[in-house]
């Protein structure tokens, strides 16, 4: 039986070198285990593994939209569109702006990252989301997910 207590932070990269790069950034600043997926079907698949029965809510995800701009924002309607997953925290990350214009107009409720992942950048992108603790196995009680829920999307520039 799996451990439903635990949240994990969702991460979707085509790109393994990438994602491994993304995980070590991740485990430096966030205790939950990172998951990683190589494509956003997989991700979404995990989340919602059989109609019917408990979704694998995770506590944050972290999506590249660089090579399958469409599958990532298949998973943020997926994910929005059910009631378990709706309010959780989604990072869209992209190699350049012109990526992020493939998907124009952004979607909501979500943060905008230009890669490479540092923690200057991951830790504005969690405040543009409204993330203002440290994620952990559980959510402090009376702190959920939806202190953030009206918050616009934002994007984290590259270094100039």
């Amino acid at each position: 039986m799996e451990d439903q207590t635990t949240m994990d932070i969702l991460l979707v990269d085509h790109s393994s070198e990438d994602a491994r790069i993304e995980e070590d950034v991740l485990g430096s600043y966030l205790l939950n285990p990172v998951r990683t997926f190589g494509s956003h079907r997989e991700a979404l698949e995990h989340v919602f593994r059989q109609p019917g029965l408990t979704a694998a809510v995770p506590q944050m995800v972290f999506a590249d939209i660089g090579t399958d701009p469409w599958g990532a924002l298949d998973l943020v309607r997926a994910l929005r569109r059910d009631a378990r997953t709706s309010q959780v925290p989604i990072v869209l990350m992209a190699k350049s702006e012109a990526q992020f214009a493939k998907i124009a107009p952004p979607p909501e409720r979500c943060a905008f990252l230009i890669k490479p992942l540092d923690l200057t950048r991951l830790s504005e992108a969690l405040r543009c989301i409204g993330v203002r603790w440290v994620l952990t196995d559980s959510v402090p009680p009376g702190m959920g997910h939806g202190e953030w829920a009206e918050s616009p999307a934002c994007t984290v520039p590259a270094y100039a």
